[in-house]
């Protein structure tokens, strides 16, 4: 009597032994690194807000916290 045949499902994981490393990759493994590179260039683009933080890195309370870190510092 011979062994029925396997079924045509997925058979990789029969091949696979064991502790193998997977070396299909998930949808959302190419999906951040895109999204992330997206976001820093629209970042990257969108300098032109940068105005507004310079006004208030010239805030006077700013000047005085890093005025008494030198003083505590030094």
């Amino acid at each position: 009597m011979t062994a029925p045949a396997p079924l045509a499902t997925d058979q990789s994981a029969d091949r696979r032994a064991p502790g193998a490393v997977q070396t299909r990759l998930p949808w959302w493994g190419a999906l951040l690194p895109v999204l992330g590179f997206a976001l820093l260039l629209v970042l990257l683009v969108g300098g032109g807000q940068a105005d507004a933080a310079q006004r208030a890195a010239d805030s006077p309370l700013l000047s005085f916290l890093t005025h008494l870190w030198g003083s505590l510092l030094g």
